[in-house]
């Protein structure tokens, strides 16, 4: 006797997923120096055509988002070829060194409904090492979040846009507690990105206390083990909610495969209380709350 729901003699045919209508980013990769290559694919889609996109891009996986391309329909990759030159600073530039920028897709259906997926600049793999990347990417995860790692929110310093008056021509910004931009030159958020949440492991702290002819400073640095993602850069600022204490990153370490980040370990200075990114604000209430 055949068994139901099988086309082969003794075997049974596995049930089709019934899963959620998703979206799966399956490659944002860089191309020249210009362009970036997305390629994205549906899961679970009842339909055959009907399918709608908007691309869009940031520089923190929080955004806020800015519109790159919409009305694409029954497309499966895209090419953003709208990089200007690097002298150009209101707009991202990929020949910067601080070029990590996110892309989000976002797909309509009449009948499925909306999903969307978000996604950072890296080198592609082929299936067999993005599941090593994923299994890596996991474990560390679960070692920072469930062992020793405490709540952290990433704020990411922003490198285009409106430009406030206290940057030169040059670049150089003049006043570096600017109430505008926050000693950034960019004066869209502050400065600054949203926040990201995420977790670190941070070490023990190292408190070095001098005494010069200004008087005596102190300066307390340590090192900070986060995910993968949000990618960080020199000049972000974490933010740790159990005490408040932020600091600001100096260096980064990424430990990678295959070009590939699997985590990453910062070296951070902690911030003087009288610093102007303490004036930001950071949900301390964040839903789910951390504690």
């Amino acid at each position: 006797m055949t068994i139901p729901n099988s086309q082969t003699w003794g075997k049974e045919q596995s049930p089709r997923d019934s899963g959620p209508f998703t979206l799966e980013l399956t490659r944002t990769t860089q191309v020249g120096a210009r362009k970036v290559y997305i390629q994205w694919q549906l899961r679970n889609g009842t339909q055959a055509i009907g399918y709608n996109f908007t691309v869009y891009r940031a520089g923190s996986p929080s955004g806020p988002w800015e519109p790159v391309v919409a009305g694409l329909t029954d497309v499966y990759y895209f090419l953003d070829d709208t990089y200007p030159a690097p002298t150009d600073r209101t707009e991202p530039a990929l020949m910067s060194l601080h070029n990590v920028i996110y892309y989000k897709v976002h797909v309509t259906n009449s009948i499925d409904g909306e999903a969307e997926a978000s996604q950072i600049i890296e080198g592609g793999l082929d299936r067999r090492r993005r599941s090593m990347v994923k299994k890596l990417r996991r474990d560390a995860w679960i070692k920072i979040r469930k062992g020793s790692g405490t709540e952290v929110a990433v704020l990411k310093r922003r490198w285009w846009g409106t430009e406030c008056d206290c940057k030169t021509k040059t670049g150089v910004v003049t006043r570096a507690h600017c109430s505008k931009c926050n000693g950034t030159g960019i004066i869209d958020g502050h400065g600054y990105w949203n926040p990201t949440y995420t977790f670190g492991k941070r070490s023990a702290s190292n408190l070095m206390a001098q005494t010069t002819s200004e008087g005596k400073t102190e300066a307390n640095r340590i090192l900070v083990t986060i995910p993968y993602i949000p990618r960080v850069e020199p000049e972000d600022v974490l933010v740790f909610l159990r005490d408040d204490k932020r600091f600001m990153v100096e260096n980064v370490s990424l430990t990678e495969l295959h070009s590939v980040t699997v985590h990453q370990e910062l070296q951070v200075t902690e911030l003087a209380k009288s610093a102007r990114e303490y004036n930001m604000l950071v949900d301390n209430w964040h839903d789910p709350q951390w504690f």
